[in-house]
């Protein structure tokens, strides 16, 4: 019979920096959106800061959406 092994880990604990949500939905045509925004996020041991955070897009059909990020 073999021995089963011994396994040992140490908890870390950590942040999630960043959630996107998104519904999929798109801009009716000939409509343009633009978006600017800062984003901030703190770790344990390390932070980050966007400045700025710019987003474009363009309903080109009822179908078809360009975007620019």
């Amino acid at each position: 019979m073999l021995s089963s092994p011994s396994v040992t880990s140490s908890a870390t604990t950590g942040a999630t920096p960043f959630a996107w949500i998104d519904d999929a939905s798109l801009l009716p045509s000939r409509r343009l959106s633009v978006s600017i925004s800062t984003s901030f996020w703190h770790g344990t041991d390390l932070s980050e800061v966007d400045v700025p955070v710019v987003g474009v897009s363009l309903g080109v059909t009822d179908r078809v959406q360009g975007l620019r990020a």
